[in-house]
Formats: structure tokens, C-alpha cells, sequence
């Protein structure tokens, strides 16, 4: 006998395609959103490395 795979019905397809996007969606507007802070914490940590890179 075949084994049948998981129903999956068209509505828990639908729901979970919906938030995928808004999880999605709403992780990218985040980064848009904080990418000011995100290159000012790259650029205080890339100083804090770079002495230490000199003096070995």
C-alpha cells in the first residue's frame, strides 16, 4: 500500500504562506529601519579591532 503524505488543506497552506510573508516582510522593514544603527555598531566594533590587529 502507498503511504499518504500529510494533508495538507489549501486554508493551513494559505495561513502559513501569510505569515512567512509578514514575518518576512517585517524583518526587512526592521533592518531598513535600524540600518543607521546597524553601520554605527560595524563601525565602532571595527575600531575596537583594529589596534589590536597592529600591534600583533
Amino acid at each position: 500500500m502507498m503511504m499518504e503524505s500529510p494533508d495538507l488543506s489549501p486554508p493551513q497552506v494559505g495561513t502559513a504562506l501569510l505569515l512567512l510573508i509578514i514575518f518576512s516582510l517585517s524583518g526587512i522593514f526592521s533592518c531598513c529601519y535600524h540600518w543607521e544603527k546597524f553601520l554605527s555598531l560595524h563601525q565602532s566594533l571595527s575600531h575596537l579591532e583594529s589596534p589590536q590587529a597592529h600591534t600583533q
